[in-house]
């Protein structure tokens, strides 16, 4: 089963998926990290294309570097194309992503 372009709430066990809300102000890649669970709803747009999905949080488009996830402030066209596979261990709505290679 493959996933529309919508907004969904990524989570890891308990934790949530996401960028800090503390961050320093400069424009590098910020890291996606696990977080404690909050007052606040931490959306994600999952964007559908031909060839995989583009995951954006909090507005900007993710990429894999050095075996970890970052939000593109900048440079967003290196974003990654992700792969987006169902996990039915995991229950009906259980998935997992990976860079497409």
């Amino acid at each position: 089963m493959s996933l529309e372009t919508g907004r969904y709430l990524i989570h890891h066990g308990d934790k949530v998926v996401s960028r800090s809300f503390i961050e320093d102000r400069s424009f590098n890649p910020k890291r996606i990290d696990l977080l404690e669970p909050s007052d606040r709803e931490i959306t994600w747009i999952i964007e559908k294309t031909d060839d995989g999905y583009i995951l954006h949080n909090r507005g900007a488009p993710t990429a894999h570097i050095d075996n970890n996830v970052f939000a593109l402030l900048i440079e967003q066209g290196l974003a990654t194309k992700w792969t987006i596979e169902a996990v039915s261990q995991h229950g009906k709505d259980g998935y997992m992503y990976a860079p497409r290679s």
